[in-house]
């Protein structure tokens, strides 16, 4: 189920759901309508899980007492099975106002107040841990960093920048190039190896809807331009270019490419569940063993996407990773 903390402006928090429920506290059914919310990576290999949203539709009673219903409200979205303890946040920030009707309101989710920019010139040459604690700072994108999945030790960065850009942006495109990937819950950035190694979240046939299953694109070389590459694994693959290196040694361009190479070479599985299901989330390790078909396929990966959609009340995850027997 779907648990909103809501806080309009000048007001005081409120706990809404799609339904009248009594959990660790009563949760009213105020909200009338959401569809989906989506979190994916823009590149298999890493960068930014940028979330995208759905309006919601929120009952003119939960603003009974602050009306006109103000522009802006705070809002935390907790998705669980159970209890709230047992919830997993999947977005928290703020929302705009938009059409108040005799039906409800309608509000909008932001992602995160992300438009400082970096400026042409900036140098960094220090670990990709140590630079994405940087850009994390107070004067930048002021965040706190959860840097515990990261790989160690960290790849490092040597890299100048030559125009203008969005600090996350830039991390995005500096993390994906080391095949590290991050989420953004709060006012915290979560940072992931990619290839690093988690415990998995267990799953069986019986956790899940029916899953489909496929083998990657064959690849025949990564390359940085025309500078650096690496062979893939098919001479009938395609070419792969990452047209931005953060180093300027040969050895440890090679090895992000390399790496990279290994990521999209991986498997993918895209495995689905009710919303009433217990599930895992984005840039979590799962290992799923599928006894459904003809002979079991035990699939071994991590989330590259995940869509919530409550209007079929599912959950759709697109995984990266191996596919055995």
């Amino acid at each position: 189920m779907i648990l909103v903390e809501f806080t309009p402006d000048g007001s005081a928090m409120q706990r809404i759901s799609t339904e009248d429920v009594a959990l660790d506290y009563q949760w009213y059914s105020y909200i009338k309508s959401i569809s989906s919310i989506k979190l994916q990576l823009p590149d298999y290999y890493g960068g930014y899980a940028a979330p995208s949203f759905s309006d919601i539709t929120i009952n003119l009673e939960a603003y009974a007492g602050i009306w006109p219903p103000p522009a802006m409200s705070t809002v935390k979205i907790i998705e669980t099975e159970t209890d709230e303890t047992s919830g997993v946040t999947i977005f928290e920030g703020s929302a705009n106002t938009g059409d108040i009707t005799r039906n409800g309101v309608s509000i909008y989710l932001k992602k995160p107040d992300l438009d400082i920019t970096v400026v042409s010139g900036a140098a960094y040459n220090d670990t990709l841990v140590n630079v994405a604690t940087a850009l994390c700072g107070p004067t930048i994108l002021n965040l706190t960093i959860n840097t515990t999945l990261a790989r160690s030790p960290s790849p490092a960065v040597l890299h100048t920048t030559t125009s203008d850009q969005p600090a996350i942006d830039l991390l995005s495109n500096m993390c994906a190039f080391f095949s590290h990937a991050f989420q953004i819950i709060g006012d915290t950035l979560y940072l992931v190896d990619m290839l690093g190694t988690q415990t998995p979240y267990t799953l069986t046939e019986f956790d899940v809807q029916p899953c489909d299953y496929r083998r990657a694109d064959p690849i025949l070389l990564v390359k940085n331009g025309d500078s650096y590459s690496v062979d893939g694994s098919s001479p009938n693959g395609e070419e792969v270019n990452i047209s931005k290196a953060f180093h300027t040694t040969e050895a440890n361009i090679l090895t992000a490419l390399g790496n990279i190479k290994m990521l999209l070479e991986k498997d993918i599985a895209v495995i689905r569940f009710k919303t009433s299901q217990t599930k895992p989330r984005i840039l979590e390790q799962v290992t799923l063993l599928d006894e459904s078909m003809i002979l079991p396929i035990t699939f071994t990966g991590i989330i590259t996407s995940i869509i919530y959609n409550y209007e079929t009340m599912s959950v759709e995850a697109e995984v990266i990773g191996s596919m055995t027997a």
